[in-house]
């Protein structure tokens, strides 16, 4: 019965140490778990602040990649308007060009209307002073011969081309003209009898007093009438036409030549504006071929920043995503951390639980106290006497002693 005792003595002891490591161990696990968190937190706050700024970073450099790809869309954007600008005043230039030759040929046909209508009327002056002066000549011969008569169409062909003289010239030429036909139709005076008729004396007119008063009225002596012979007077009037039709042949000569002066200088604007506008075409057209060579590259550029843009947008992501898994695990290891925390507080409350239920066994069974102390005195078989509810169960025959039976509870709360 000692040493089977003595057996359980050396069971219990080494439940009881079990327990004591155990409890041991949870302090040793509490200890390095808070130094592994130490130095996990530590390299959470590193290569979270590491991920923080590489997610800045990116932001950055994406920032930077669609500021990059705004300006040269807004510049493609900028040399097409400019490029539709230019376009449009070449069109511009081109119709203007096309106006401006239909008003110059419209202009041309005008000025060679106006030539020839100078031309006919210089050859209808030449023609119309050869008739007068056939006239006249015949008059001069025989001023008195009523059957020599004036062209009566020279009015008529005078105003065809009145629009090309001054008026003034046409109305001396006309009413000369026209003041010689009434003199060769006056040679017969029998029709003047009538324009006499107020210089006709009346006796019933003069009062009683018989007294003629030849100062006033119709006795006052008329102003005297210079006589010019008629053949005088035919040669005067030839000369007088001949001058004027010279001045008229002149002003169509002057007419002309401004016309013709007039007509040479918008030619030449012509011919300069066609060269300006043809000029301006080409410095457009070159200038537009230099914006869509211009765009042509800028489109490559755009396209290859754009793919750096959507690479950097990628590296962006990966590293948000790489941030936000960082402080999910550092999150979890702070989880795991707390409740490993309280299993261990729970382990070891119940650590002092079971090391409590040894020391009350310790502190009850005297016998069991001196064998676990090496005290007790086997070869002599001294039974230290343990208290009655201890003496009843063994007295009883119990199955099982109070060792085995706190030995067994420890053993299944273990």
């Amino acid at each position: 019965m000692i040493f089977s005792v003595r057996i359980s003595a050396d069971k219990f002891t080494e439940i009881q140490n079990e327990i004591r490591e155990f409890c041991n161990s949870i302090t040793v696990e509490q200890k390095e778990a808070d130094e592994r968190f130490a130095r996990e937190k530590l390299w959470c706050e590193r290569e979270i602040k590491k991920a923080e700024d590489l997610v800045a970073k990116r932001k950055k450099e994406v920032a930077a990649l669609e500021a990059q790809v705004k300006a040269l869309e807004d510049k493609i954007a900028d040399n097409k308007k400019a490029i539709k600008q230019y376009s449009d005043k070449i069109a511009e230039n081109n119709k203007n060009m096309a106006e401006y030759k239909t008003q110059r040929c419209d202009a041309n046909f005008n000025y060679i209307t106006l030539l020839r209508e100078h031309y006919d009327s210089q050859d209808m002056l030449k023609q119309l002073k050869k008739d007068l002066d056939e006239f006249l000549d015949k008059k001069i011969a025989n001023p008195n011969d009523e059957s020599i008569k004036l062209p009566t169409s020279f009015i008529e062909r005078v105003t065809a081309f009145g629009h090309l003289i001054p008026s003034g010239h046409q109305t001396a030429l006309i009413e000369t003209m026209q003041a010689v036909n009434k003199y060769v139709q006056a040679g017969d005076v029998s029709g003047q009898l009538n324009d006499t008729k107020t210089n006709h004396y009346e006796a019933r007119n003069i009062t009683d007093t018989l007294h003629v008063d030849n100062t006033r009225g119709e006795l006052k002596p008329m102003d005297h009438v210079a006589h010019i012979e008629p053949k005088q007077y035919f040669i005067m009037l030839k000369t007088k036409i001949d001058n004027i039709i010279a001045g008229l042949l002149k002003h169509l000569e002057q007419s002309l030549t401004d016309l013709s002066t007039k007509e040479m200088k918008a030619n030449e604007d012509y011919a300069k504006f066609m060269i300006a506008l043809e000029k301006e075409n080409a410095e457009l057209a070159k200038l537009i071929e230099g914006l869509e060579a211009e765009n042509k590259a800028l489109t490559a550029q755009l396209e290859k920043t754009q793919e750096t843009l959507d690479e950097f947008r990628k590296l962006l992501k990966a590293a948000e995503e790489n941030l936000a898994r960082l402080k999910k695990m550092c999150e979890e290891k702070v989880e795991y951390h707390e409740r490993e925390n309280k299993r261990r507080q729970t382990e070891a409350g119940d650590c002092a639980g079971a090391m409590k239920i040894f020391n009350e066994v310790l502190g009850t069974d005297e016998e069991l106290k001196a064998l676990l102390n090496d005290t007790a005195d086997l070869k002599s078989s001294k039974v230290i006497e343990n208290q009655s509810r201890y003496n009843t169960e063994i007295d009883n025959n119990a199955p099982q002693t109070n060792l085995k039976r706190r030995a067994k509870r420890c053993q299944e709360e273990e």
